[in-house]
This record gives structure tokens, sequence and C-alpha cells, in this order.
């Protein structure tokens, strides 16, 4: 992923591009709409008119991510460890919780009502806001900065807890400014990740890329060799950045020290959980070529040249809303080109089924 210069911005991209500090926007668009990027513009916009501005992600990639494409000036944090800090600073101890990370949003709320507490920074900024809590926007926008930008696509939620567009919309944000185009994928991956888009609010993206890319194609796998020999083939021949998309914490790290003993040590490998501890989220370079191993739930907001989508039996078949939005979300994270993964544990005809047909995704000879 680039980040493009404000100059680059076109059409609805650039109406957005300097809109009044003062102004608190709600913004929703699709899979590659320029969400991350405007979101990070909006962060330097802001800092260079001397505010105070703090960028919120759901999970530290996303967070790692915008530090390295804004400058050093860009503060960004995670939303639990944002509200955590934040709840300590005031009142001198942990925030409330149900368990770990699930906070007691009502209490938490009513405690800062209480203290009248006034907002740390001038203005913060909300990307992926569809996989953050509904209570949390109800205690942001009072209480987490004086002004705020929210960036969100409904279509692309991962949890059915998360908010909706309704849900911000009633925390106090006005209607939402809407980006209708995909400057990301290819029109052979965008018609595959429309196969999942259930949206009766949002009509699917406008592809403007020109790229004529190879149609998405399904394959099979029956051991983990079968995928590295792939990977492998692939990275030698092409310098690309390649995300491999896997089920469990188990899985990457299984794949990342296989990929490690096959590959050239010069080949970029990199792998993250929410289990890796300290700056390992840093550490990712998903921008470069190489090879980033993560899991469906780390790899929201993120692009690569290349997916291998091996995380595929958790949503399939697609008989709820949720699993549709997940596939969704996840096809869309390959620009040029996607390959949709059988294995090693081998899905059922059942399950391969729910995924499109010839000539929207082809499907590799056995």
């Amino acid at each position: 992923m680039r980040l493009p210069k404000a100059t680059e911005f076109v059409g609805e991209q650039e109406n957005l591009f300097d809109r009044s500090p003062s102004e608190n926007l709600f913004i929703v668009g699709p899979p590659g709409s320029g969400k991350t990027s405007l979101a990070i513009h909006r962060a330097i916009y802001l800092t260079n008119r001397n505010k105070s501005v703090l960028v919120v992600t759901r999970n530290k990639i996303l967070a790692s991510l915008a530090h390295q494409l804004g400058d050093s000036q860009i503060e960004t944090n995670t939303m639990h460890s944002f509200c955590s800090k934040n709840y300590w600073e005031n009142f001198q101890r942990t925030i409330p919780e149900y368990y770990s990370y699930k906070y007691i949003w009502p209490e938490i709320i009513e405690h800062y009502e209480n203290k009248q507490v006034e907002p740390k920074y001038d203005h913060i900024i909300i990307d992926e806001g569809q996989n953050l809590p509904r209570d949390f926007f109800k205690w942001a926008f009072r209480f987490a900065g004086r002004n705020s930008t929210v960036f969100a696509d409904e279509n692309q939620t991962t949890d059915d807890l998360c908010a909706s567009i309704n849900d911000i919309l009633d925390a106090g944000w006005a209607n939402p400014i809407r980006l209708t185009r995909n400057h990301r994928n290819t029109k052979q991956i965008a018609a595959v990740a429309e196969h999942f888009h259930q949206s009766i609010k949002l009509p699917p993206a406008r592809v403007v890329r020109e790229k004529v890319g190879d149609t998405p194609l399904f394959i099979s796998i029956t051991k983990w060799d079968d995928l590295i020999n792939r990977v492998g083939i692939r990275i030698g021949n092409r310098r690309e950045s390649i995300g491999v998309i896997v089920q469990s914490i188990e899985s990457v790290n299984l794949l990342t020290a296989f990929l490690r003993k096959s590959l050239d040590q010069a080949v970029r490998i990199h792998s993250y959980t929410s289990a890796y501890s300290g700056n390992a989220a840093s550490e990712v370079r998903s921008m470069e070529p190489g090879v980033t191993i993560l899991t469906g739930e780390s790899v929201i907001g993120l692009e690569f040249d290349v997916v291998y989508l091996v995380d595929l039996d958790r949503s399939l078949p697609c008989d709820t809303l949720e699993k549709n939005r997940r596939l969704y979300m996840l096809c869309a994270r390959a620009r040029d080109t996607l390959f949709l993964v059988s294995g090693p544990s081998e899905l059922s005809q059942q399950q391969i089924s729910g995924l499109p047909q010839p000539p929207v995704l082809l499907y590799e000879a056995l």
C-alpha cells in the first residue's frame, strides 16, 4: 500500500481532503475507496494547523500502518489502548470491564459525565469504525476529541456487536458522506468480492482501475508444502507484496516457520497475530515486496498485490450476513491477484457451492 499524494486525490476524495478542522465528519465507502489514505492525510492536514490529533483503529497492525504511511508527528493508537490509558489518566484506576477488552461502556460514560471530563485531543480520526463497539462512539463523540472524523464501511464489519451506520449517527455524527469508487481492486477481483456484497444501503463500488488482471483462481492443497511451493515460486519470479490469510494463530506460526525454512533468506517474511507482544506489529511491512502471514482478524484495512486466502472454512457456506461481510472484506484485500485456497483441511462441496462460479471465479483442474 502506498500513500497517495494529496494532489493525486480525485473527485469525491479531493472534496474531502481539506474540510474544515472544526467539522465532525462521517465518511463511508467500500474497500479501496481510499478511507485509510484520507484518514492519514486529514491527520497530517490538521497537525500542520497545530491541532492535537489522534488516529484510532481497532488493531495494532492498522495503527502501525497508519504511522508508517504518515510521518513522525502523527499519533496512532488502538481503541483499547487509547481508552484504557485515557481512563487511567482521568481516574487513576483500570477501566471497567465485563471481561478482558469487553468494556462496561454505560459505567464508563457515567464516570466521565460526573467528572465533566474535557477531551484530550482537538481532533480524533477513527478508521475502520465499523469494527469498533457501538457504545465506543457514544463515548468518543463527547469525551475523546473536540472534533472528530469517522471512516467506516458497514459491509466490512467482522462482528455483529460492532457499530452500524445508524449506531454512529445515533452517537452524534451527521449524515455520512459517501465514497463510491474502488481504486484498489481490478475488476476481476472486485467481481468476486461483490459476490458477497449483501448491502441494501450501499450499492457496489465503481471500479476505476484500468489494469486488466487475472481472473481469481480457486486452488486446492493437501498439505502446507503445496502452498509454500506456490508462494515460493511466485515471490521468486516477481517483486510483489504477498498476503497469506490463514484461520488460526497456530497456522500463522506454523506457516511462518515453514516459509522461513524454505525460502531464500533475502525474502522478507513477516507475520502477526493478536498474541504477539511488544512492538511486533510495527515490524510488519506489508507494503514492501515479500510475504506477510496474518489471520483474518489482523488483516482488516490492509492490502497486498497478491492474496492467498486460506481462511475460508469459517465463512462457508455464507448462511449469515456476518459471514458474507467477512468474505467481502477478505477478498478485497487483493489488488492484482487473488487465490482462494481449499486446504490443508479440505472444504466440503456444500462450502464450495457458496463461492462464485465461472467465469467470475476459475477452478484449477485437479
